[in-house]
C-alpha cells in the first residue's frame, strides 16, 4: 500500500515536472502570442482567442502548430475569423516560424519590417485584409519563403528589388495597387528577373495592361501568370 503512494505521488510528480518544461521551453513564444491577442487585437467576433491563455501549452491552442519537439511555434493560423487590429513587429521573436496566415480578417496598418527577422518563414499569407503602407524590403532576408500573397489589401509603392534574393519563391500574389516599376519596364532590372523557381504569379491588372503577356512570361521561367484586380 505504501509503496502504491509512493508510485503515485512519483507519477505526479514527474507529471508536473514535465508540464513545467513544456511550459518553460515555449513561455518565449506563449508570451509573444498573448501580447499580440491583448494588445493589438482590437476585435475577436468569434472568440477564436478566448482559449489562448497561460492555463496550458501554447502547443496546446487552436490554430498553433509547434515544432516535433514542442519546444517551439511553427505555425500561427487564424485565417477567416474577422480579426481586427495590426500586425505586431514582435511576432518576428518567433525564430521557428514556418508558416504565419492572418489572411481574410480585418486587420489594418503596415506590414511590419521586422518580419524580415523570420528566417525560417516559409509561408506569408496576409491576403484580404486592409493593410497599408509599401512591401518591406527586407522580407527578402526570408530565405526560405516559398509562398507569399498578399493580394486585396491597401499596399502601394513599387516592388522591392531586393525580392530577387527569395529564390526559392513558388507563388506569389501582389495587390493591385503594387506597381513593378515604371513602364515600359526593362527586363534586366526588374526584381523578378532572376527567381527561377516561380510557378504562379498574380500580377496588378494595370502591369497586365501595360506589359504583353509574353513579355511577362519571359521574366521567369514560364510561370503561370493571372492578373488581378
Amino acid at each position: 500500500m505504501h509503496m502504491e503512494q509512493n508510485y503515485g505521488v512519483y507519477s505526479l510528480l514527474l507529471l508536473c515536472f514535465s508540464y513545467c518544461c513544456c511550459m518553460g521551453s515555449n513561455y518565449a513564444d506563449m508570451e509573444i502570442l498573448l501580447s499580440f491577442k491583448s494588445q493589438f487585437i482590437t476585435l475577436d467576433p468569434q472568440n477564436v482567442l478566448a482559449v489562448w491563455n497561460n492555463s496550458f501549452p501554447v502547443c496546446s491552442w487552436p490554430h498553433i502548430s509547434c515544432t516535433a519537439d514542442g519546444n517551439h511555434v511553427r505555425e500561427v493560423v487564424l485565417q477567416g475569423f474577422g480579426l481586427s487590429g495590426i500586425i505586431p513587429p514582435h511576432l518576428s521573436n518567433l525564430s521557428f516560424l514556418e508558416t504565419l496566415d492572418l489572411s481574410d480578417n480585418l486587420l489594418y496598418g503596415p506590414i511590419p519590417s521586422h518580419l524580415g527577422r523570420l528566417t525560417l518563414l516559409q509561408n506569408l499569407f496576409l491576403y484580404n485584409n486592409s493593410l497599408d503602407g509599401t512591401i518591406p524590403s527586407n522580407l527578402s532576408n526570408c530565405l526560405n519563403l516559398l509562398q507569399m500573397h498578399l493580394t486585396y489589401n491597401q499596399l502601394s509603392g513599387n516592388i522591392p528589388s531586393s525580392l530577387s534574393f527569395l529564390t526559392q519563391l513558388k507563388f506569389l500574389m501582389f495587390p493591385s495597387t503594387i506597381f513593378l516599376a515604371r513602364f515600359p519596364l526593362p527586363l534586366e532590372i526588374s526584381p523578378l528577373s532572376s527567381i527561377s523557381t516561380l510557378q504562379e504569379m498574380d500580377f496588378p491588372v494595370i502591369l497586365w495592361k501595360n506589359l504583353a503577356v509574353s513579355r511577362i512570361s519571359s521574366i521567369c521561367r514560364s510561370p503561370r501568370i493571372n492578373s488581378v484586380v
